[in-house]
C-alpha cells in the first residue's frame, strides 16, 4: 500500500471516530445487558462498528452475526434491510439487538426497513440505528435520504419505546462538514478539512443530548428503539 493510501485511511478512521463519537460507548451500554445466548444482529457494519461489536462480545457466548448488502464485506448473511425480516424468518434467525449505524441514508425506503427490523426482533428487543444530517453526498449514487428528529419518530412508531438523541451541537456539526472535505478534491476543500482536524483536536468529541429542540443543526441523530413483548 502507498504512503498515501496509508495516510488516507488513517485520516478516514480519525474523520470516522469523531463524527461518531459516542455511539459505540452507546452500543457498549445496551451489550452489557444483552443476556450470553442473545443473538446480536449486525447491519452494514462493515470495518469500526463490527470490529467493536466483535470485541465486546468476544469474551461472552452472545452471537454477533453480521448483515450487509455489499459482498465485498464478506458479511455473515448477504441481504438488504428492507427485507430483512424475510431473510432471518427464513433462517430461523431472531436476535435480541440489532445495530444499524449510518445505514438508513443509503436505502430506497428507510420506513420499510425500521418496520422490517421490528418485525425480525424478538419480543422486547431492541433496535438502535443512526442516522445523519449534516453530511455532503457520499457513497455515490446510493444516498437518498437526510433525516429530521419528526421523521425519525414517525417512521419508528410500530415500536412500543422510541428514545432520539441528537449528535452533537451546531458547532459540531460544522466541523464534520469541513472533516468530510476528505473526499473533495478541490484545494480549497483539503484546506478546509486541515482547519476541521485543528478544531477536532482542541475541543472535546460530540456528545450526544436528548433535548432536541435545542439543536436545530448537529451531526446527525441516534434512536433506540424498543419492541413490545
Amino acid at each position: 500500500m502507498a504512503v498515501k493510501d496509508h495516510i488516507w485511511a488513517i485520516l478516514l478512521k480519525l474523520m470516522k471516530r469523531w463524527t461518531r463519537a459516542q455511539l459505540l460507548p452507546l452500543l457498549g451500554r445496551h451489550l452489557s445487558n444483552v443476556k450470553d445466548d442473545s443473538v446480536i444482529l449486525s447491519i452494514g457494519g462493515y470495518g469500526i462498528v463490527d470490529d467493536y461489536l466483535r470485541l465486546r462480545l468476544s469474551k461472552s457466548s452472545a452471537k454477533l452475526i453480521t448483515f450487509d448488502i455489499d459482498p465485498s464485506h464478506q458479511p455473515d448473511i448477504l441481504g438488504d434491510i428492507q427485507h430483512v425480516d424475510l431473510t432471518l424468518a427464513d433462517l430461523g434467525v431472531q436476535p435480541e439487538l440489532i445495530v444499524a449505524l449510518e445505514v438508513l441514508e443509503h436505502v430506497g425506503d428507510p420506513e420499510k426497513s425500521i418496520v422490517s427490523c421490528h418485525t425480525a426482533l424478538r419480543s422486547g428487543g431492541i433496535f438502535i440505528f443512526s442516522t445523519p444530517w449534516i453530511i455532503p453526498i457520499h457513497d455515490k449514487p446510493n444516498d437518498f435520504w437526510r433525516f429530521t428528529p419528526h421523521a425519525l419518530k414517525k417512521m419508528s412508531n410500530c415500536f412500543k419505546s422510541v428514545s432520539i438523541y441528537a449528535r452533537g451541537s451546531y458547532f459540531d456539526s460544522v466541523i464534520a462538514l469541513l472533516l468530510r472535505g476528505l473526499f473533495v478534491s478541490r484545494l480549497e476543500a483539503k484546506i478546509l478539512m486541515t482547519m476541521g482536524i485543528l478544531l477536532s483536536i482542541s475541543k472535546p468529541k460530540p456528545r450526544l443530548y436528548p433535548e432536541l429542540e435545542a439543536h436545530e443543526s448537529t451531526i446527525g441523530y441516534v434512536t433506540v428503539c424498543t419492541k413490545g413483548i
